[in-house]
């Protein structure tokens, strides 16, 4: 079965196609992402996750390792400063870092276009991430959103 990017890429193909979908050739800069907390990610408690941003296929932002051990907070916010300028296909890539070793868990992935995006902030759904989807450590109303915005400055 295909994953949900795939279905995504699928969707804008034929909207493209059909002009169900405008193009944006406007610039987007990314300021922030807010990702869910996931306390009980590794067995035991623990959740160090960090994010990778990738555009057409290269590596953009790499953010830090987040500590959350403890947080009451639902969700975590990745401020990316200075705003990073994002064009055409994009790949985010969430990642745990675990706790005993050196290793790294993805916790999810996902794919979109900017030339798809019409306004300052876009969200995805536990079904609508790759790898979350199916994993019952992810709670069925969690949501990634991105915040952008057509210039660099910082958002109030």
């Amino acid at each position: 079965s295909l994953q949900p990017s795939q279905n995504r890429y699928i969707y804008y193909f034929g909207g493209l196609l059909s002009g169900a979908i405008k193009m944006n050739s406007s610039p987007l800069f990314l300021h922030q992402v807010l990702i869910p907390t996931l306390p009980n990610f590794e067995p035991g408690g623990g959740y160090f996750p960090f994010l990778k941003i990738y555009q057409s296929m290269q590596l953009v932002y790499t953010s830090g390792i987040y500590n959350l051990q403890g947080s009451a907070s639902r969700r975590l916010c990745v401020t990316i400063e200075p705003a990073l300028l994002l064009k055409g296909d994009i790949l985010v890539k969430c990642y745990h870092r675990q706790v005993k070793s050196a290793d790294r868990d993805v916790v999810f992935r996902l794919q979109f276009h900017t030339c798809t995006i019409h306004g300052a902030q876009l969200w995805f759904g536990k079904g609508e991430l790759d790898g979350a989807c199916t994993d019952d450590r992810f709670p069925a109303d969690a949501t990634v959103e991105f915040v952008f915005s057509s210039g660099p400055e910082k958002i109030k």
